[in-house]
């Protein structure tokens, strides 16, 4: 019985050349895989990234048009007109400078829009949750907030 027992102990453990082989090869697939994985994550964040700088780009541009309309505003007659009303009290022939106090203007004009405060409890969330908002995003290809640990 002893003897059986050693000699299926010496087959398990014999390193013969199929064996060695068979380790390379796993050992190659396994490398393989670590580096495609690794790679696919770097071009993940890179395009993310890409995608961050792109939207930050094209917001630039729309506060650039907004910027070259508002200075073409400043050219016009029509501000001109209300800087003057507004800034030296002046006014247009036949018409009267009436100065309003400012309690009596506050008392007539509309009230005030009240503005709604949205609070996000997502740093009261458990980390399970946050876990699977993460993986929502990450699968959906929302990019990544860099806010989050």
């Amino acid at each position: 019985m002893f003897n059986k027992l050693k000699t299926q102990l010496v087959k398990i453990f014999s390193i013969n050349t199929h064996t060695i082989g068979l380790l390379v090869i796993v050992a190659i697939a396994v490398s393989v895989t670590y580096s495609s994985a690794k790679i696919i994550h770097k071009n993940y964040t890179l395009q993310q990234q890409i995608t961050i700088l792109q939207q930050q780009n094209q917001l630039q541009e729309q506060i650039n048009v907004n910027q070259k309309l508002k200075n073409q505003y400043f050219t016009t007659d029509a501000y001109l007109e209300l800087a003057a009303r507004r800034y030296f009290n002046k006014s247009a022939p036949g018409e009267r400078v009436v100065l309003v106090p400012e309690t009596v203007a506050n008392k007539h004009a509309a009230p005030p829009l009240e503005q709604k405060t949205v609070i996000i409890s997502s740093t009261k969330d458990p980390w399970f949750i946050k876990n699977w908002r993460a993986w929502a995003d990450f699968l959906s290809g929302k990019p990544a907030d860099e806010k989050q640990n």
